[in-house]
């Protein structure tokens, strides 16, 4: 191979691994999602209006339920990234860019 190609060819894999990484975190939002459409569909959130729970408490349960089921694949993507050597991933505009995108 020839520097050209090998360059094309990280290039390539550092594309698909953008892509990959995009469509898995993808599933986050979908699970929040379904919760909630499970919960509204439930009648969950009328039952704990009736026993007496603020919306504020409510609300914020939530987002303290959302915010953790984030933290976990959002710390463990940089940390994998390290692992398995992209360190380009991690530099430059392209670090700041990754680490835009899971905060």
């Amino acid at each position: 191979q020839t520097k050209d190609e090998q360059i094309v060819l990280e290039r390539f894999a550092v594309f698909m691994l953008s892509v990959y990484i995009t469509f898995c975190l993808s599933f986050i939002p979908a699970g929040i999602t379904h919760y909630l459409v499970k919960e509204r569909s439930s009648g969950a959130r009328q039952l704990q209006a009736l026993s007496g729970a603020s919306h504020f408490s409510y609300w914020f349960a939530n987002m303290i339920y959302d915010v953790v089921l984030y933290v976990l694949p959002a710390i463990s993507v940089p940390v994998a990234l390290h692992l398995f050597g992209y360190h380009a991933f991690l530099k430059g505009d392209c670090g700041r860019a990754l680490f835009a995108g899971l905060a």
